[in-house]
């Protein structure tokens, strides 16, 4: 059920924001996502997560701020709150995104650190992966 609320908030904020949206596949050896971001070039955007662990799949949401931004790098700040491991999760982040490609500026590279605080224990995760961001065209 806790799931089914995410999927359901971020939709209504995405709807809310009229916002563009990104696609991202971050990689861990704690847990990797796919998640599913509003524009990554504003200053403050959101994101939700999902864990693929085979054995449950867990929510996070995502408020991140843009530190630095600029045509091919972005240093952002952020704070999760999910469903870890069946645990209530609070989780700091700290990461970047390289956007390598000229022609593909909706490409991009992305690395994060974060902290995780759950009931159950603290961790710390390194993430390294991809995102896309599919945006409007211009006329």
């Amino acid at each position: 059920m806790r799931k089914f609320l995410f999927i359901i908030s971020f939709i209504t904020i995405a709807q809310f924001a009229q916002a563009q949206i990104g696609l991202g596949y971050l990689h861990s050896d704690v847990q990797s996502t796919f998640s599913i971001s509003t524009n990554l070039e504003k200053r403050l955007w959101g994101e939700f997560r999902l864990g693929l662990d085979v054995q449950s799949l867990d929510g996070q949401l995502q408020l991140n701020y843009n530190l630095k931004r600029g045509q091919y790098f972005n240093m952002y700040a952020g704070l999760g709150v999910g469903d870890r491991f069946e645990s209530f999760t609070l989780m700091p982040a700290f990461g970047f995104i390289v956007k390598p490609i000229k022609d593909l500026p909706q490409f991009g590279i992305n690395a994060e650190a974060s902290v995780g605080l759950s009931d159950l224990d603290t961790y710390t995760m390194g993430s390294i992966g991809i995102r896309w961001m599919f945006k409007k065209k211009d006329k």
